[in-house]
C-alpha cells in the first residue's frame, strides 16, 4: 500500500495540448475550433450571448458561437447551436452580431437537446474546423407553452447529430444534421433562425424586403441594418429550401427557416440534410461562396455606383434574376461592387442609397450593445457611441431608376439644433414618391427623414432633388414642453441649418413622467436597440423609462451616462410576462441578474402555469413583494380578454386575478374598453393604479411621450428615485394615467377623504394641446363636468364610493399627434360612515 501511495503522490499530470488561440483571428488560410475560456473571444452585438465554456468555429473572415450544454437567453434555451455570429473585425471595432438563435428543427416543432458539444476537429493541423452536436429530440417550448398544452407536439422519434465545418477563408459554416430512426416516421430536417429585428432588415429571394417568402427559395437572409453585415441561410445542393413549416412558427415571432424535402424512414434508417451558414459584409459575398460551393454555374455582374457628387462608397446594390431579387453587393471606397448570379437567368442591378430614414444623435456606424453579450464587448461598443465615424449605409439619396440603376443622387442635409442643448425629436416629411417595399427596406412612419438628438443637435440626410422639394417638419418633446413647425425647402447637395426652440411649457414639481410599458432589443418582436430606446423616450419628455421587455429583466441603467442622458431620463428594471392565454403582466421594479438566463426572469413556456393566481404566486415567491404588478392591454389579449371579462361577470374565473395593483387605461394612445376594466374594478374595491404607456416596439410607435403617467414622488430628479418610493406612490394610486395632459391637484389622488371633500383640479399643457372640459366619475358613471381648464368638485355620496377626474379635449394635439388630449387621476377613496372604504358591489370572481 505503501508503494502504491507513494506511486499516487510522486505521479505528474499528463500534458494536455493547448488549444488554438481564440483570442487572435486566424491567419488566411486556417480556420480554428475550440472551448471559450476567455471572454476576450466573444463579440458583441444586439443580440450576442455567448459565454465562456460555448464553442468559437471561426476563421479569417467569419466566426460563430455554439452554445454549449447550458441555457439560453432567448425563446429556444436549448444549447448546441449557433447563436452569435460575425464577420471578423480590427481591435475595438463593435461587434454586430443578429441572430438571437439559429439551430435545427424537425419538422414544425421539434428541436435538439444537446448531451454533448464536441470538437472534432480543432483546425491546427491545417485543415477544416469541424465541431458536432450529439442529442436528442425534444418539443419547442415556446409552442407547448404559448398553447399551454404539454405533450401537444408529437414525438418524431430520432436521434440527432449535428456537424458544423468551417473550411478556411470562406463565409460558410457548413451544417450536416443526420437524424437516425428510433421507429418508423416521417421527419423534415430544417433549421429556424430567430434574428434581431432590432438589428436587421429580413431579405428573402424572390421578395426582397416585402415581408413574404416563396415557398421554395434558395437565399433566406437578414442585412444588417448599419449595412456592414449579413447573415443567410442557403442550400449546400442545387435543391431549393422548402418553407412551409416555418409559416406556422412565424405566425408566433418573426422568424426565417427552411427544409428538407420531409423523408420517410424505418427504424434504424438516417437521413442527412446538409446546408449553409453564411455571415459576411456583403449578402453577396455569401451567395458567392454558395454558388461556388455548390458548383452551380454563374455569371459575373460588376460595376460603379455613382452620384453627381461622385462614387458613392458602402451603397447596397440589388441584384435581381429575371426581375426579382436575388442577392445584395455592397460597393467599395470607389462605388465598385462585384457579385456572381445563376447564369440560368437574366441579371439587372439597382443601387439603393437610402434604408431607413433614422438618424440617432449618436457617431456614424457606432455599435449598439447586447443584453447578454460579454461585458468586454458592451465596453467596447460604448466607446463607439462619440468616437470617429465608421462606416454606415447611405441615406438621403434614394432608389435608382431603372433607366439608370447604379445612378444616385446626392442628399439635402439638415441639421437641427436647439440651443438648451436637451434631447428633443424632429421629422420632415417630403413629397417623396410611395416606397417600393421589395427594394427599399422602408422609411420609419414613412417620413422622409426623422431625428433623435440626445444632446441638442441632429443631422439628417434627406432624399431631394436638385431643383428642391418642400418639406414639412416637426420638433418636439412631448406633452411638457411647446412644440415647433414648419416649411423648408430642401435641395440636393444643399446643408441647411434649422434652430428650434422647445421651451418647457408648465412645472410639475414633485412629479416624474414615466413610460411603464415598452420595448427594445430584449423582446423578439422589437426592432429598436436598447440605445435608440433611451434616447427616444428621452427626445420626447420622459423622465422615466421601465425596460418591460418581455420575458426579460435587463437593467438599462450602464448606457445613460455613456449616452449622456443620465441627468434628463432614469430607467427602471421590468419584466412584461407574457403568456398568450392569461394575458401580459408587467412587474417593476425588478433586479436584474446577470448570470441567468434571460436575466432571472420567469420562463413561463417551460413552468407552464395551470391558474392564473397560481402564476402570480410563482413571480412574488420569485421577485419578492415590491414589484408592481401591471395589467397590459387588459381587454386586448390582456388578462380580461382571457378570462372572459365583462362589467361585473368574469367567465373563466381560472385564468383571471384582482391582485394586480396597476393597469392600463392607456395603451399606445388608445383608451377603449381599457378604463371600462379599470372602473369596474376600482368600483369593486380593486385598489388598482390606472397607468398610461407607449407599449412602443419601434422608433415612433406607441406616441412615445404622450401616452404616458405622472408618479407623485416628491422630487424632480430620475436618477434619485428609489424602487421603493416609486412602488409605495403607485399602490397608493398617486398617479395620472395622461395622453398629453398634466393635472396639478389638491389634494392628490390615492387617499380615502369624507363625503363633502372636495378636490381642486388645474389641466396644465402646453399651447399645442387644448383642454375643453374636466369630468368628475362616481364609481364610474359621471356626475359632474365643468368647462374649460380648472373645477373644484365636490364628492358626494351617501355611501361608500370611488371618485375620478377626467380631463379630455376635443382636438387633435397638432402638429405632433393624431390624437385628443385625455387624462385620468388615481382613485379618490370616500369612506361615507367613517368605518373604513368598502365597495358596496361584488368583487369579481377568481380561482384563489
Amino acid at each position: 500500500m505503501w508503494t502504491l501511495a507513494l506511486w499516487i503522490a510522486c505521479k505528474t499530470e499528463p500534458e494536455v495540448a493547448p488549444g488554438p488561440d481564440l483570442v487572435t483571428p486566424p491567419a488566411a488560410g486556417t480556420a480554428i475550433a475550440g472551448t471559450i475560456v476567455d471572454e476576450a473571444s466573444l463579440f458583441g452585438g444586439v443580440a450576442a450571448e455567448g459565454r465562456v465554456g460555448d464553442v468559437l468555429i471561426a476563421n479569417a473572415v467569419a466566426r460563430f458561437v455554439v452554445q454549449g450544454v447550458r441555457e439560453g437567453s432567448y425563446y429556444i434555451p436549448e444549447g448546441g447551436g449557433v447563436i452569435d455570429a460575425d464577420v471578423q473585425r480590427p481591435a475595438g471595432a463593435p461587434g454586430r452580431d443578429v441572430v438571437d438563435e439559429w439551430m435545427p428543427i424537425l419538422g414544425v416543432g421539434r428541436v435538439v437537446e444537446p448531451s454533448l458539444v464536441e470538437i472534432v476537429a480543432d483546425g491546427l493541423d491545417g485543415g477544416p474546423a469541424v465541431v458536432r452536436v450529439y442529442g436528442e429530440e425534444v418539443a419547442l417550448g415556446l409552442v407547448e407553452g404559448a398553447l399551454e398544452a404539454p405533450g401537444f407536439v408529437p414525438a418524431v422519434g430520432v436521434d440527432v447529430v449535428t456537424t458544423y465545418t468551417l473550411a478556411p477563408d470562406v463565409p460558410l459554416l457548413k451544417v450536416e444534421t443526420t437524424v437516425t430512426a428510433q421507429r418508423d416516421t416521417v421527419v423534415a430536417i430544417g433549421d429556424v433562425m430567430l434574428p434581431a429585428p432590432e438589428g436587421g432588415w429580413i431579405f428573402t429571394e424572390g421578395r426582397g424586403f416585402d415581408g413574404g417568402v416563396d415557398s421554395r427559395v434558395d437565399v433566406l437572409a437578414v442585412l444588417g441594418q448599419q449595412g456592414d453585415i449579413a447573415v443567410a441561410l442557403l442550400p449546400a445542393s442545387t435543391t431549393p429550401l422548402e418553407t412551409g413549416p416555418a409559416a406556422t412558427l412565424a405566425a408566433i415571432t418573426p422568424l426565417i427557416g427552411g427544409y428538407a424535402p420531409a423523408a420517410t424512414l424505418t427504424a434504424g434508417q438516417t437521413a442527412t440534410h446538409a446546408r449553409f451558414y453564411g455571415v459576411a459584409s456583403s449578402l453577396s459575398a455569401i451567395t458567392d461562396a454558395a454558388l461556388t460551393a455548390q458548383a452551380t454555374p454563374s455569371q459575373t455582374v460588376e460595376g460603379q455606383v455613382t452620384a453627381p457628387d461622385g462614387p458613392v462608397a458602402g451603397a447596397w446594390v440589388h441584384v435581381a434574376v429575371d426581375g426579382t431579387p436575388w442577392s445584395m453587393a455592397r460597393t467599395d471606397a470607389e462605388g465598385r461592387f462585384t457579385a456572381l448570379a445563376p447564369a440560368d437567368g437574366a441579371v439587372t442591378v439597382r443601387a439603393l442609397g437610402e434604408a431607413s430614414g433614422l438618424s440617432v444623435d449618436l457617431a456614424t456606424g457606432s455599435g449598439r450593445t447586447g443584453p447578454y453579450a460579454a461585458a468586454a464587448a458592451n465596453a467596447a461598443t460604448r466607446a463607439t457611441y462619440t468616437g470617429a465615424d465608421l462606416a454606415a449605409l447611405p441615406e438621403g439619396r434614394g432608389l435608382a431608376s431603372l433607366q439608370a440603376p447604379l445612378s444616385l443622387g446626392v442628399p439635402a442635409t439638415l441639421t437641427v439644433e436647439a440651443g438648451d442643448g436637451l434631447p428633443f425629436t424632429f421629422w420632415v416629411r417630403c413629397a417623396d414618391a410611395p416606397e417600393d417595399r421589395v427594394w427599399v427596406p422602408g422609411h420609419v412612419g414613412g417620413r422622409s427623414a426623422t431625428g433623435f438628438a440626445r444632446d441638442g443637435a441632429v443631422t439628417l440626410q434627406v432624399t431631394a432633388p436638385p431643383e428642391g422639394v418642400a418639406c414639412d417638419w416637426v420638433a418636439h418633446r412631448g406633452m411638457r414642453f411647446e412644440a415647433q413647425s414648419g416649411t423648408t425647402t430642401l435641395l440636393a447637395g444643399q446643408a441647411s441649418t434649422l434652430q428650434v426652440a422647445l421651451p418647457a411649457a408648465y412645472a410639475h414639481p414633485g412629479w416624474l413622467l414615466g413610460d411603464p410599458h415598452s420595448h427594445a432589443a430584449p423582446s423578439g418582436d422589437a426592432d429598436i436597440p436598447m440605445e435608440d430606446r433611451l434616447i427616444t423616450e428621452a427626445a420626447a419628455g420622459v423622465q422615466l423609462h421601465f425596460g418591460t421587455d418581455h420575458d426579460h429583466v435587463v437593467d438599462y441603467t450602464p448606457l445613460l451616462a455613456p449616452l449622456g442622458l443620465a441627468e434628463v431620463l432614469g430607467t427602471v428594471v421590468a419584466d412584461e410576462v407574457s403568456p398568450p392565454l392569461r394575458g401580459h403582466f408587467n412587474l417593476w421594479p425588478l433586479l436584474s441578474d446577470p448570470a441567468a438566463p434571460d436575466g432571472g426572469a420567469w420562463l413561463w413556456w417551460i413552468d407552464i402555469p395551470t391558474s392564473t393566481e397560481g402564476m402570480i404566486d410563482t413571480l412574488r415567491a420569485r421577485h419578492g413583494d415590491l414589484p408592481i404588478l401591471q395589467s397590459n392591454h387588459p381587454t386586448d389579449k390582456g388578462v380580461a380578454s382571457a378570462a372572459g371579462w365583462e362589467p361585473g361577470v368574469v367567465d373563466d374565473p381560472s385564468r383571471f386575478t384582482t391582485r394586480m395593483e396597476a393597469t392600463e387605461v392607456i395603451n399606445s394612445g388608445t383608451v377603449g374598453d381599457y378604463l371600462d376594466f379599470f372602473l369596474d374594478l376600482t368600483s369593486r374595491g380593486s385598489r388598482v393604479a390606472p397607468v398610461g404607456v407607449s407599449d412602443a416596439h419601434g422608433w415612433l410607435d406607441g406616441h412615445v411621450g404622450l401616452s404616458s403617467t405622472f408618479f407623485h414622488v416628491d422630487l424632480d430628479a430620475p436618477g434619485a428615485l428609489l424602487p421603493e418610493t416609486l412602488a409605495a406612490t403607485t399602490r397608493a394610486g398617486e398617479v395620472i394615467a395622461s395622453r398629453g395632459v398634466f393635472l396639478d391637484l389638491s389634494p392628490n389622488p390615492g387617499f380615502t377623504l369624507q363625503p363633502g371633500a372636495s378636490v381642486t383640479v388645474t389641466a396644465k399643457s402646453p399651447s399645442w394641446i387644448r383642454v375643453d372640459r374636466l369630468r368628475l366619475l362616481r364609481d364610474g358613471t359621471e356626475v359632474a363636468s365643468v368647462d374649460g381648464t380648472s373645477a373644484t368638485f365636490v364628492l358626494q355620496t351617501e355611501a361608500d364610493a370611488v371618485f375620478h377626474i377626467v380631463a379630455e379635449g376635443d382636438a387633435p394635439m397638432a402638429p405632433v399627434d393624431d390624437r385628443t388630449p385625455w387624462a385620468i387621476t388615481g382613485s379618490y377613496w370616500v369612506d361615507a360612515d367613517g368605518g373604513g372604504y368598502t365597495s358596496p358591489r361584488t368583487p369579481l370572481p377568481t380561482s384563489r
